[in-house]
Formats: C-alpha cells, sequence, structure tokens
C-alpha cells in the first residue's frame, strides 16, 4: 500500500498587508461622556500612518475621529453628542 501523498484538506491563501489591526480594545466612560479607542497594530506601519475611528449606531454615524499610529499603537478619544449631554443613555 502507497502511503497518501500532496495535499489531502482543504487549502487556502489569504493576503495579509504587511501592517494591519492586530487588536481593538473600547473602555467606555459615560460619567465624562466619552469612549477611549485603543487600537493596536501587527508589522511595521507606514511612516506617518493614521487610523480613522468611528462610532455609529444602527446605520448613524455618531462620532468620528482620526488618530495617529505611534509606535504599533494608536489612542483616540470619541465623545459622541448625545452621550456628552446625557442623551441616549438608554439606546
Amino acid at each position: 500500500m502507497t502511503a497518501p501523498r500532496g495535499v489531502w484538506q482543504p487549502v487556502w491563501l489569504e493576503f495579509v498587508p504587511e501592517s494591519f489591526v492586530s487588536h481593538l480594545e473600547w473602555q467606555p466612560d459615560l460619567k465624562n461622556g466619552y469612549v477611549r479607542c485603543k487600537v493596536e497594530i501587527q508589522g511595521v506601519p507606514p511612516l506617518n500612518a493614521s487610523v480613522d475611528i468611528a462610532i455609529a449606531f444602527e446605520s448613524v454615524e455618531l462620532t468620528r475621529t482620526t488618530a495617529p499610529v505611534e509606535g504599533q499603537k494608536a489612542v483616540a478619544l470619541l465623545a459622541p453628542p448625545a452621550l456628552r449631554n446625557g442623551q441616549d443613555l438608554d439606546r
């Protein structure tokens, strides 16, 4: 009997850019009306890279910001207007 040869299980290839978001962390601070977002980058990001961060609810954008990538992370504070003035806390 001959041993199996070659690929005998499903195989696929995926393109992975040189740098990509490897971890995303959200920290809401309802009392002070903002959300902290920390983005970790895997690989070496391009020079002067930035990330665009948005918060949406039911397909409606509530706030958006751009944060510079420093080293391999970016941190941003987002303050949705409805959160700052105490509205929509029960949504």
